[in-house]
């Protein structure tokens, strides 16, 4: 009997030994970018590393509240989403673990990144301005310019409830303060050409098709309708809109990130720390760049022809966007104040 015991309980060692190594060979991903932007690099990953991602994608601040909701449960290991605001939320609900990495506190500049080490960037995007060409020689040069009266009725945006907005918001208050962020709040509400509505490319197009003056998007929706690939490419966007950087002798334009960090409850923290620090690297950067058309946070990665193609010394914003994070709430409710609908 003895003899029998020892060889099970043998055998059962060796079983939970294997289990817990077969398991640890995976990472569960929460990913808010489009699963065929993001699969060949997770795909890299696991050729060079063995790790299998399992990969859901989901709406941005959707995946926060599923990751709310689960709990203990989560399988979730990662979140990956869009803006600061998103991922600020994610950590003050505490479904962020803070991590303490070597290669990602090198490979990542501190602004865009958690001094806890709860969130890290990976891309980054500016929210800029756009125009029709024939109106470049009256270009706006700051933020606070765009609500000034003479540009009333010409302004394209999207809803205040939509998070980048508020994060331009919180950018706002960041550098000018409450008082002066709530009246540009109330310029760019009288500038309006209409009630918001739709996407950032929705403004894109109303632009290019002769509607209003200046439109309010991410540098990478107008890389997506500027680009070479037929499914996404706009002629009319392409040949008829260009951007503009603003604040570009002050503060730089604004920026926001695509990022994420390890989650509260990760089953697989190890696994989702290697596949953070992949992401974070010279190889993983150059594809993100030129996959999505945002800038690689890594200093040592060139943007995109594309973006190189607007200018090689466009200032961007270098506010720790954990401060933005933190106001994006009081934006909220300036917006509210400004009849920012």
């Amino acid at each position: 009997m003895k003899l029998y015991t020892m060889i099970a309980l043998s055998a059962l060692c060796l079983s939970s030994t294997f289990a817990v190594r077969a398991d640890a060979q995976e990472v569960n991903l929460y990913s808010a970018q489009k699963e065929h932007l993001i699969k060949p690099l997770l795909q890299r990953f696991t050729d060079k590393t063995g790790i299998k991602v399992r990969l859901i994608t989901g709406d941005a601040s959707g995946l926060v509240t599923r990751l709310e909701h689960e709990g203990e449960h989560s399988p979730a290991d990662l979140l990956f989403t869009t803006d600061i605001g998103n991922i600020y939320e994610a950590k003050s609900k505490k479904l962020l673990q803070p991590i303490d990495s070597k290669v990602l506190n090198e490979n990542i500049p501190p602004a865009v990144r958690d001094p806890q080490g709860t969130w890290y960037g990976f891309t980054k995007r500016a929210r800029i301005m756009f125009m029709r060409k024939q109106d470049k020689a009256n270009a706006p040069k700051t933020y606070d310019d765009i609500a000034k009266p003479q540009w009333k009725g010409a302004v394209l945006a999207r809803s205040s409830e939509d998070v980048y907005n508020q994060s331009l918001m919180a950018f706002m208050i960041y550098h000018h303060g409450e008082a002066k962020a709530l009246a540009w709040a109330k310029g760019i509400v009288a500038n309006l050409a209409h009630t918001p509505v739709g996407g950032d490319r929705d403004q894109l197009r109303h632009l290019a098709a002769g509607e209003g003056r200046i439109a309010i998007a991410n540098s990478y929706y107008y890389a997506m309708l500027f680009g070479a690939d037929p499914a996404l490419h706009d002629e009319q966007v392409a040949s008829k809109v260009i951007p503009v950087f603003l604040d570009q002798e002050t503060t730089g334009v604004h920026i926001n990130i695509r990022g994420g960090g390890v989650t509260r409850h990760a089953k697989h923290k190890k696994e989702a720390i290697a596949l953070l620090e992949y992401l974070s690297s010279e190889e993983a950067q150059r594809i993100f760049a030129d996959a999505n058309n945002e800038y690689p946070v890594h200093p040592k990665v060139a943007p995109s022809d594309v973006i190189r193609g607007w200018g090689d010394n466009i200032k961007l914003d270098a506010a720790p966007l954990e401060e933005i994070g933190k106001l994006r709430r009081r934006a909220i409710i300036l917006l509210d104040e400004a009849g920012w609908r």
